[in-house]
């Protein structure tokens, strides 16, 4: 969300600016209280020739517990020396993403986001692609980003290919992440391994993302998977029809009568872009989690360049041996974009806790604002 640019004396200032509020019934209490929350964020980057200096400022309200209303978002400096590799490296604290965003996610649907301190490094591979590592110092937990953890490591390398045609089809997307955990307080000592790949084909798609996690807990041997599969098409012929998919999720949960803990833990991964519902049920912040197998149907429609409405479909139950409650979610979401610098959205989500059971409902509106 670049605003506007200066150069002063061979050097350049970037600033940015975002304003974004939203009005929802509480997903945490009850659904008849309305809860207006916002919050703005402001920042430059200062750049000379390969030398970056970066920071962001975060201020918010409505915000309950102990989450301060004014913090540091982003501070950092980046480096980007004059070599053939083109790598760029960055030191500080700055928001982190790795490709689909289910391992590690800027978070930005939540109120605080999410960000790291560490250092990251990329390093362009000319026609093969992309790989970077990073070093990382999480916060101590979710909704403390003013704490940073001493004792917690986050380590890891990545892949990325460039897509390819192979004759009739093309190879997309093609990820490969290894990411290791230490926290020496807990007993951590967790390795997770993933893949993410996708294939076009005739205006079809295919999506399969896998990831497995080994390691000890407090002692326990760990040893836990997840699997993501997506189908969609793209019907150009009705041009109100931007996506048709449906997918299946499963993130293995811990089986009480177990020796091994097998809750695949997720503590730094997008979560309501693809399971909307842990908005209300909270996401697996370590390998005693129930897990969850979901499958899912969307349907999106561009009405014009302006104008997109979401329809989403999700039908889940806990992993967890012993556990048959089947639950559901559907959701309707609708973007309008005013101009270049506003978005307006709203969102109504129903959401069934067991058979049988009323529907509870949550309203949600939002405006998003690029100064």
């Amino acid at each position: 969300m670049l605003v506007f640019w200066i150069p002063v004396h061979g050097q350049s200032i970037l600033w940015s600016g975002k304003f974004q509020t939203r009005w929802e019934s509480d997903t945490t209490g009850s659904a008849s209280a309305a809860v207006l929350a916002g919050r703005i964020r402001g920042g430059a980057v200062l750049q000379h020739k390969g030398i970056s200096l970066g920071m962001e400022l975060q201020g918010g309200f409505g915000k309950t517990g102990d989450s301060p209303l004014a913090i540091l978002h982003q501070a950092y400096i980046q480096w980007k020396p004059p070599d053939r590799l083109h790598t760029i490296t960055r030191f500080g604290r700055f928001e982190m993403a790795l490709g689909s965003e289910r391992l590690l996610a800027t978070n930005d649907w939540t109120w605080e986001g999410q960000a790291f301190t560490g250092n990251r490094t990329q390093t362009e591979l000319g026609t093969w692609g992309l790989s970077e590592g990073f070093i990382l110092f999480p916060d101590d937990s979710a909704g403390s980003v003013s704490r940073i953890s001493t004792q917690r490591i986050l380590e890891g390398i990545s892949l990325q290919l460039r897509p390819r045609q192979h004759l009739f089809f093309r190879r997309e997307i093609s990820e490969f992440t290894l990411l290791r955990e230490i926290d020496e307080h807990t007993g951590l000592r967790r390795y997770t391994g993933s893949g993410r790949f996708r294939w076009n084909v005739l205006g079809f798609s295919a999506e399969a993302e896998i990831g497995v996690q080994q390691g000890r807990l407090s002692g326990q041997r760990i040893q836990a998977y997840y699997e993501s599969v997506n189908f969609s098409v793209r019907i150009r012929r009705l041009p109100w029809i931007k996506m048709i998919q449906y997918g299946e999720e499963l993130y293995s949960g811990d089986q009480p009568q177990s020796e091994l803990l097998e809750g695949f833990a997720n503590p730094y991964g997008e979560r309501h872009s693809y399971l909307g519902f842990l908005d209300r049920i909270g996401p697996f912040p370590d390998n005693r989690s129930g897990g969850i197998r979901e499958r899912h149907v969307s349907l999106d429609f561009r009405i014009n360049s302006r104008l997109e409405i979401k329809f989403r479909g999700h039908r889940w139950k806990p992993d967890s041996r012993g556990s048959s409650v089947v639950r559901q979610e559907w959701d309707s979401l609708l973007g309008y974009q005013w101009g270049s610098r506003m978005e307006w959205t709203w969102g109504l989500f129903q959401y069934q806790s067991a058979p049988g059971m009323t529907y509870e409902r949550f309203i949600y509106t939002g405006i998003n604002v690029r100064l």
